[in-house]
Formats: C-alpha cells, sequence, structure tokens
C-alpha cells in the first residue's frame, strides 16, 4: 500500500504542492480513524491499513470517478485485463467513451491504484487488495448487477457470439459460466 501512498502524494506534488504539505495531508487523512500502530501479520489492521491507503487516494474523485472505480470490482484477479473489456463496461456504465477512459485509467494508474496499465499490451492488473477492497466498497448485490452490465456491454460488442469478444480470456474469466455458455441473457 506504499505505492498508494506514494501515487497520491505524487500526483500532489505535481499539482504545486510541497512534499512536506503532501505528507502532512496524508497523514491527517490517515489518522481520520484515529491513529493505530500497524502490524503486517494482523490481518484486521492490514485491511484497516488497506482502507485507510486506498479511501485517502480516491478522496480526490469526483462522484463519477470514484463510481468508475468501483466498477472495477467485477474484474477478474489475477488477470491481465483488455482495456477493451473496461471500456466496454464503463461504456455501459458511465456513458464514458475510449478518450474518457483512457484519461480516468491515467488518472487512476498516477495514483497508483492499478497494480499495471501496459498501454502497448493495452492491459491493466489490479492488485488483489485493491480488488478486495473494491468489492467489499460495492458490496455483493452492487457486483451482480455490475457483472450483469459487463456481460451486455461484452455480449453488444461482439453480438453475443463470445470468440468474437474482446480481450476473449478475461471475457471467459469475469463472465458467469452460466451467461457465456447460453450465449447472453435470456438466450
Amino acid at each position: 500500500m506504499l505505492s498508494v501512498a506514494n501515487g497520491w502524494i505524487r500526483s500532489r506534488i505535481a499539482n504545486g504542492e510541497t512534499l512536506g504539505n503532501s505528507i502532512a495531508r496524508f497523514e491527517r487523512r490517515l489518522a481520520k480513524d484515529g491513529p493505530f500502530v500497524f502490524n503486517a501479520k494482523d490481518e484486521t489492521q492490514r485491511s484497516k491499513a488497506i482502507r485507510l491507503c486506498i479511501d485517502a487516494s480516491i478522496e480526490d474523485l469526483d462522484g463519477s470517478q470514484a463510481a468508475r472505480f468501483g466498477d472495477l470490482a467485477v474484474l477478474p484477479e489475477d488477470a491481465k485485463v483488455p482495456l477493451g473489456v473496461v471500456e466496454a463496461l464503463w461504456a455501459e456504465t458511465g456513458q464514458l467513451d475510449e478518450d474518457d477512459t483512457d484519461d480516468l485509467l491515467h488518472r487512476l494508474d498516477r495514483r497508483s491504484l492499478l497494480q499495471s496499465l501496459d498501454l502497448g499490451e493495452r492491459t491493466l492488473r489490479l492488485h488483489d487488495n485493491i480488488l478486495w477492497y473494491l468489492r467489499d466498497r460495492v458490496g455483493a448485490g452492487r457486483c451482480r448487477a455490475l457483472h450483469g452490465k459487463m456481460v451486455a456491454a461484452l455480449g453488444k460488442q461482439c453480438d453475443w457470439h463470445w470468440p468474437h469478444a474482446p480481450g476473449q480470456e478475461s471475457v471467459r474469466l469475469a463472465i458467469p459460466d452460466q451467461a457465456y455458455a447460453r450465449g447472453g441473457p435470456g438466450r
């Protein structure tokens, strides 16, 4: 989570804030939930530290940007996800176009909220801790709804012919087996 804190501080400095002020501001944000001693072996303390770091990093996002970040909760774990999958999801959930998606992904990457963003391969990867945070934040019901939106968005792109879906491997990991097998909702 040091990379998340570092990304937040870097973005503040890039906007003209001094290093000392950026660090002090980040410390204040972490202290909002009360000071605690961090023990990486304690799962509760580790989860709290992760939540505090990510909360501080997304606090400067507007409501729509934070919602799109939350949409990433439906992405598969331990996978490089094609940017086309995220573009399709965000077009469905927030009416973002390719350029808007690119801008937001760069903003999230500068805050170290993405484990990797490879523009050559056109893929991204989220750290498991970020995915767990997002899934907890949006809740099970919203995750199910987001899965439905992702299936719909990707299905539209390939006219429900899954072998032609963008990022076929990630699509197979990300959508429920029953939707994949029947070719789409209600089919």
